[in-house]
């Protein structure tokens, strides 16, 4: 966590009201809320910033949101093939390795492979 100087009532406050100043999110995650949480915590610890939007974390540009997503795609972080549009969309990825890494998550998910 990062450490504040605050010296006066009025710096505090201007501090709050710089936080709450944010830029809207431009790009939300999507998925349940465990996805959305794993999304966040592993984006935020690639360096990229990301706010919430009533209840719904998201990133403030178009290139974070690319960024977002190549990393996502890389890790296959949960709920990654809910982004399959952007990934095409953007270059991520074909159809093709979407398909493919669907194929592997639902047969690493059979039975007979646990």
């Amino acid at each position: 966590m990062t450490e504040v100087s605050v010296t006066t009532t009025a710096d505090a406050i201007g501090l709050i009201m710089d936080a709450r100043r944010q830029d809207p999110i431009t790009h939300a995650f999507t998925g349940d809320l465990q996805q959305m949480g794993a999304q966040r915590a592993f984006i935020t610890q690639h360096g990229i910033k990301v706010g919430v939007n009533g209840g719904i974390p998201g990133v403030f540009s178009e290139d974070d949101w690319k960024k977002s997503l190549a990393l996502i795609w890389e890790r296959k972080i949960a709920g990654w093939w809910q982004y399959e549009r952007d990934f095409r969309k953007y270059g991520i990825c074909t159809a093709e390795e979407i398909s493919e890494a669907r194929s592997r998550m639902y047969n690493e998910r059979r039975p007979e492979n646990t």
